[in-house]
């Protein structure tokens, strides 16, 4: 329990810290792709170093795509990648790979004419990309359909637990100076 003393003096038991891990600057993305060929979404993701294990999270929530669908359409993730210098699709993005493997995008959006699933998997982030784009294509979309991206949440691994955060803070006392 956490109290407020007379002199100003906060006393806690543990203080959490949760949403400062996320690399993400945004929740959710989404967009109704056009009928044309390389129709797009997408947001940018940096701060990722070296070598290192990251985790991402996201709902997947998709509408109207089954009904009037061309038999040419197709739809899949991607992303292009940032090596501190420019934004590249000549680089491998892991966290897309890696989300594609547990998930044909196609075959989401086609499974039924609404609905929505969670998607989580982990990715280790190659000596060169600081940066990541989440996103995904379309072409020959029904121009109707709508696909969103949203509770997104990419962060260390190591910060993983029973959860997402079991980094904590534990505290008796704050000093009184």
């Amino acid at each position: 329990m956490t109290q407020i003393l007379s002199n100003g003096i906060i006393k806690t038991g543990e203080l959490y810290d949760s949403d400062s891990m996320l690399l993400n600057t945004f929740s959710s993305e989404g967009y109704t792709p056009t009928t044309a060929v390389n129709s797009t979404m997408g947001k940018y993701i940096i701060g990722f170093k070296a070598n290192t294990t990251y985790i991402i999270e996201l709902l997947v929530t998709w509408n109207g795509f089954k009904t009037n669908t061309p038999s040419n359409f197709n739809i899949w993730f991607q992303g292009d990648t940032y090596d501190g210098t420019s934004w590249s699709w000549s680089r491998s993005n892991e966290m897309i790979t890696q989300i594609s493997k547990i998930q044909n995008l196609k075959t989401l959006v086609l499974s039924a004419d609404s609905g929505s699933k969670f998607l989580k998997t982990n990715f280790t982030v190659g000596s060169t990309n600081q940066g990541l784009n989440l996103g995904c294509r379309s072409d020959y979309s029904n121009g109707v359909g709508t696909i969103t991206f949203s509770n997104v949440k990419v962060y260390p691994a190591e910060y993983s637990g029973s959860r997402i955060y079991d980094k904590k803070i534990v505290m008796s006392d704050f000093i009184e100076i």
